[in-house]
């Protein structure tokens, strides 16, 4: 409705399939549209550590279900690895299995490195936080795009990010750094390239960036903030985290 037609392609991330399965059944008779799932490619293909049930999985029965999983050969379920935890499941749901053996759906993989990355990209450059999960089909968009010399992309962002800052920051994505009032952010530093994500380092990157990348951010009520009992006075011009 926003563009007067149909998108070129849309994309979704794939663990089991459900929310995927919403946005594409609608256009599953659309032939000019392409149909993208995006499976968790983890840690590579050629490794075990990853969940694409498409892409390196066979035919086999999973929770009363036929569908691709991951399997052995007397057909126990092996063990999958992905970093979005919505995405880390050995199947896929029996409407995806069939869009992807008529041909009606193509099924791609992309790697944790490459979803934390697109991860980063869309939360600096638009100010939208992408659950890990979606971040994977953020990924082949950004990818897709390049080859395409004009065109719409429709990209299902399943999720918020929000809720997944906590892991990131503990698995040394992010390196943050508050002051000893425990209130203030000085800087938020990714960790892998030192890319600086808060505005006090480089104004540059501010400009282009969301101030917000955390769950509770704002400013303070009568310039307070309470923690574990503790009373903390801020006096900040700009937000909190």
């Amino acid at each position: 409705e926003q563009t007067g037609k149909l998108p070129d392609y849309v994309l979704a991330p794939i663990g089991g399939g459900s929310n995927a399965i919403g946005l594409f059944h609608p256009f599953v008779n659309d032939k000019e549209v392409n149909i993208v799932g995006i499976e968790p490619g983890g840690r590579g293909l050629d490794t075990p550590d990853h969940a694409a049930s498409i892409n390196k999985g066979t035919i086999g029965t999973i929770h009363g279900f036929k569908c691709y999983t991951l399997q052995d050969e007397q057909g126990e379920i092996l063990p999958v690895h992905s970093i979005a935890a919505g995405l880390d499941y050995p199947g896929v749901g029996p409407e995806h299995s069939y869009y992807a053996q008529s041909g009606r759906a193509q099924y791609v993989a992309i790697t944790d490195e490459e979803a934390m990355n697109a991860f980063f990209e869309l939360s600096r450059l638009e100010g939208i936080i992408p659950a890990i999960e979606s971040s994977h089909a953020v990924a082949y968009g950004m990818k897709l795009a390049k080859t395409m010399g004009h065109g719409s992309v429709l990209i299902n962002l399943s999720g918020r990010g929000d809720k997944d800052m906590d892991y990131i920051i503990e698995n040394e994505y992010l390196k943050v750094t508050v002051t000893t009032s425990g209130a203030q952010i000085k800087s938020v530093i990714r960790k892998c390239d030192g890319a600086e994500h808060m505005w006090q380092a480089d104004p540059e990157v501010w400009g282009n960036s969301a101030p917000i990348l955390f769950p509770h951010c704002g400013r303070l009520l009568d310039g307070k903030f309470i923690a574990k009992g503790e009373i903390y006075e801020t006096n900040l011009g700009h937000g909190f985290a």
